[in-house]
């Protein structure tokens, strides 16, 4: 007989958080069987959630580093590591080399501008 898992679950009941879906299978006493990895990543919820919009097309291309440099702020987090609600992450454009700021604050930005 087969079993759906969690992650089935969760897409067959739009894409509810995953303690709602094991309550609702715990309280109708629904049959499941696990996930591989205990963490259950949904590519459509990502993506829902996502509130940037695209970039535009950029044909620009700089002849040095530092020559332009692209930053974007995000968060907060729902759950992080260490406690961090924010990062900011600094592009350049020539190298394509990143750097990310973990923040534990959205005010901290400023601060790691002028330490970049």
């Amino acid at each position: 007989m087969f079993k759906p898992s969690i992650s089935l679950w969760h897409r067959r009941l739009g894409h509810v958080a995953t303690p709602v879906v094991q309550e609702v299978l715990s309280r109708h006493k629904l049959s499941f069987v696990r996930d591989q990895e205990n963490k259950m990543i949904c590519d459509a919820c990502q993506r829902g959630q996502s509130h940037q919009l695209p970039y535009p097309k950029y044909t620009s291309v700089s002849s040095s580093p530092f020559e332009l440099v692209f930053f974007d702020v995000w968060g907060p987090v729902p759950t992080s590591v260490g406690w961090h609600d924010y990062y900011v992450s600094f592009i350049d454009d020539y190298s394509k080399y990143t750097w990310i700021y973990l923040l534990r604050h959205k005010s901290d930005v400023f601060r790691c501008f002028n330490e970049f």
